[in-house]
Order: structure tokens, then sequence, then C-alpha cells
């Protein structure tokens, strides 16, 4: 018997039988949180959208972003002849599915492979993938980005532009976003930051994306701020702030615990051989422990049902606590800073970072989904035993924290 007739059938293959096990275990947990009635804000967006499919055009004072994802769920619910939660959860889910699709896509252009474990820690990305089922605008919001930066790896610059502009209709901080395509576009193709003779050509490529800048600009002069509703809690002059920057540090160490202390040694060896590591941690320390705040009334508020809030309030409860949340912050700086791969495009993901975080008031982990996918798609892969301890534990965690938003016992 020929070698050819031993041969599995590519469809058999661990690849594809792995992606037909993703797509059953996303379809699994839609179905099993289908019935359920609104969670937290998601009365909010789901108001506003029901008033969308009615014809009524006024916005809910509450809301805080741009009606793009709402007015864009209303269409499409046309489809069904009538909006509800399950209709739109179910929608959501399948912005979802494109969402992984498209980071599988990213994948494969910037490593020029699209390894399963990889694909399948970011669809349970433990603070993305109870979204994928709720009526929250995170889910189209990273899609959008993730788009531009395709199009950009693509060297199709409009497209790009385009994709980064109707993020902002969803969620308007995405417009930093803009900065990050043509720093990653010089990085990916130079293997260097720009510098004075890449100028004329970024110009040449990103010229357009002044149109957004200046249409973003007279919304924000226009609106008195960023937030269209409940603009006490999101004041619209510009504070400098840190706590979402040290408190994206703590979220990266606790959701990617395996691959952090994984390659703990690793980083350890790094700082001890390099002093500007060194004085980086001391100067993080000290920006920490007197600039971290957390006094947003919406972070101080049922830590019994919130796991930020319990975090941040145990947190900020003494001294003794504040330092020792330091440490795993600590181990993630060090996780950053050491690890060898794509250092230029770590370094560009987190500048822009830092610069959507500062202006924030409110500490808010959705706010990192956007940074953590795109370090996910700019890190090369470790060992297998590591990626696959790493996949299990977003799953697991995953499924925890879905079970419990379901039951009415958790939510992020």
């Amino acid at each position: 018997m020929s070698e050819h007739t031993h041969r599995r059938p590519r469809w058999l293959s661990q690849e594809y039988l792995g992606y037909l096990g993703l797509a059953l275990f996303l379809v699994a947990a839609l179905l099993y949180s289908f019935q359920q009635a609104a969670r937290v804000d998601e009365g909010v967006h789901f108001d506003q959208i029901r008033r969308f499919f009615s014809g009524d055009f006024t916005l809910e004072p509450t809301l805080t972003n741009i009606a793009g994802y709402h007015l864009l769920m209303a269409g499409l619910s046309h489809l069904y002849g009538t909006t509800s939660l399950p209709v739109v959860r179910s929608l959501n889910a399948a912005f979802g599915g494109i969402l992984i699709i498209v980071f599988a896509l990213n994948m494969r252009a910037i490593h020029n492979s699209v390894p399963l474990g990889r694909v399948a820690q970011f669809a349970f990305l433990p603070i993305l993938f109870p979204f994928f089922f709720l009526v929250y605008t995170e889910v189209l919001s990273v899609l959008l980005i993730l788009l531009a930066l395709l199009a950009t790896l693509r060297q199709r610059y409009v497209l790009a532009i385009l994709a980064c502009g109707l993020s902002t209709l969803v969620r308007q901080p995405n417009i930093v976003w803009l900065l990050l395509l043509p720093l990653i576009s010089n990085i990916q193709q130079h293997e260097r930051w720009p510098g004075i003779n890449d100028l004329q050509s970024i110009v040449a490529g990103f010229w357009p994306a002044a149109f957004v800048i200046i249409a973003f600009a007279t919304f924000v002069a226009t609106n008195q701020g960023v937030a269209l509703g409940d603009a006490g809690k999101h004041p619209g002059e510009f504070i400098p702030r840190v706590g979402n920057i040290f408190f994206l540090l703590l979220v990266y160490s606790i959701v990617f615990a395996p691959l952090v202390l994984g390659r703990m040694r690793q980083s350890v060896r790094y700082v001890c051989r390099n002093r500007i590591a060194v004085l980086v941690l001391v100067a993080a320390f000290l920006i920490y422990l007197f600039g971290f705040e957390n006094t947003h009334p919406y972070n101080n508020a049922a830590s019994e049902y919130f796991l930020r809030n319990c975090l941040l309030m145990t947190l900020s409860s003494s001294a003794f606590f504040k330092v020792v949340f330091f440490v795993p912050m600590a181990i993630a700086i060090m996780d950053l800073i050491a690890a060898p791969d794509f250092r230029r495009q770590r370094a560009a993901i987190l500048l822009v970072t830092a610069l959507s975080l500062v202006p924030s008031w409110l500490i808010e982990q959705r706010y990192y989904i956007i940074p953590f996918a795109l370090l996910m798609l700019f890190r090369d892969e470790e060992a297998p035993w590591l990626e696959n301890i790493n996949g299990l534990y977003a799953i697991c965690t995953s499924a925890y924290l879905l079970n419990g938003i379901r039951d009415f016992r958790l939510f992020l």
C-alpha cells in the first residue's frame, strides 16, 4: 500500500479539527448565555439600539460613545425583522467570529504562519472573551483596529486610515491608534524607528489621516470633551493620570501569568545585566507610589461583584497592599522589556497605549484589550509546552468568568 493511501485527509488534520473545536465552543458559549437578562452597561447599549431600531434617533443620556455600534446593530437587526437582547448578542458574536479570523490573518502577515494555539489564546483572552456574548462595543472596536493593522501590513494605507477612523465612531479614544499605523509600517518595512528620511514616504502614505484628525478635533471642540454622555464621570479637561498604566501591568501579569512566569528567569537575567532596566523599575515604583490614585466613583463600588473594583479597592486600602501589588507589576515590566523579539514594535504599541490611557480617570480593563491583542500578535512563539499551558489557562479563566457573569455572581 502506497504512502499516499495512509495520508490522513487534510480536513482531519490537527489544525482543522482544532479550528472546528474552537468554533463549536464559541457557539456553545453563545447558546449558554443566550437568554439571560442584561448585564451592567448592556442595558444602556441595548436601549440605544432599540431606539434606533424604532426610528427614534435621540441619544441615551448616559451613553458615552458615539453611537456607530448601536446604529450598525439596529440596522442589522432589521434582517431579523425584530430586535431583542439575544438577537443583538448573536450579531455581536458573529463579529467576534470575524475578529478571530482577522487576528489569524494578521498572524499570517507578521509570522507567515497561523499557530492554532496563539489564535485560541486570543479567542479566549479573558478580558475579551465574555464580551463576545454581551452587548458591548469592545468586539467591534477591536475588529476595526485589527483591520486597520492588517491593511497597514499589506500597505493599503487608505483602507487602514478608514478602518481606524470608523473605529472612533465606536469608541472615541481609538483615535490614538492612528499614530501607531505609520510607526508599525516603517518598523516592519525598514526594521527601524522612523527618521527624518522616512517622513516623505510616511506623509505620502498616510496624509489622508489628516481628515480623520480634523474631523475628530472638530467633534471634541463642539462636544466640549470626548465623551458624549455621563460627562460628570468622564470630564472633558485633560488631567494626566497613571492609574490605568499601572493597572494594565497588573492585569497583564494575571492574564498572561503562565507566559510571564515561564519567561521570568530570562527576564530577571536581562534586568540584572542592564542598568537602564533597573532604573526603569525604580522610576516606575516611585511614579506608582506617589502617582497612583483610585478616586473614580465607578472604581469604588460593589467590590463583591466587580473583580476590577475588588483589586483596586484592595490595592488602595493601605500602603502595605500598594507595595505588595507592585510586585506583579514589576514582573510585567521586566517581561515586556526583556523579551528579545519585536522590541521596536512592542515599544511603539506601549507608547501609543500610554497616550490612550493617560487622559482617563476611570480605571477600566476593557481599555487594555487592543494593546493586549497587539502584543499577542507581535511576539515570537514560545516553547510548545508553555504555549499549551497558557492556552489552557486562558480557556479555564474565560470559562470561569463567563459562568460567573451568566449567574450574576461577578463581572469584570
